[in-house]
């Protein structure tokens, strides 16, 4: 995968992922309006409250069964299922938000997003007991978004 991100994209992404980390929603709003992702006249404040709404009720959906089990070569695995219906009512109530809020997200978000997914993957592989929040916190502080373009490649 190979595109450009502009830097005002990469500046938002940015700072949803520290609002993000430090559970700032309101943040959140600012950083999708900031990116581009939503209409030009969105109520920052209730959006904001509408996504911790929407985050709080993520945090409450639970495993119906969690399984793990040990191969005779001393591998680990596991299993988890969820309730389909409570996902499929998140998932709605997900949609009910970003309708409320004119949301769409740019192109370069989801190349970003994609990113984020493989080196979650690697950092899960090469670093498994790394807390990514406290390392996200601290990355916020520094200059990242001095670029004025980034290329993603995968």
């Amino acid at each position: 995968m190979v595109g450009r991100v502009n830097e005002k994209t990469f500046t938002a992404v940015n700072e949803l992922s520290t609002s993000m980390a430090l559970g700032d929603y309101e943040g959140m709003a600012t950083a999708l309006c900031n990116m581009g992702a939503t209409d030009t006249d969105v109520d920052v404040k209730k959006f904001g409250r509408d996504i911790e709404q929407v985050m709080n009720d993520m945090a409450k959906v639970s495993p119906d069964e969690i399984a793990v089990g040990m191969g005779n070569d001393g591998t680990v695995s596991a299993s988890i299922s969820f309730d389909e219906d409570e996902v499929t009512g998140m998932l709605l109530k997900i949609v009910d938000v970003t309708e409320d809020n004119g949301l769409k997200l740019p192109r370069e978000f989801g190349l970003l997003v994609k990113q984020s997914l493989y080196f979650d993957r690697y950092l899960k592989i090469l670093a498994p007991g790394l807390d990514q929040t406290q390392v996200m916190a601290m990355g916020s502080s520094s200059s990242a978004t001095e670029a004025t373009e980034v290329e993603v490649i995968a």
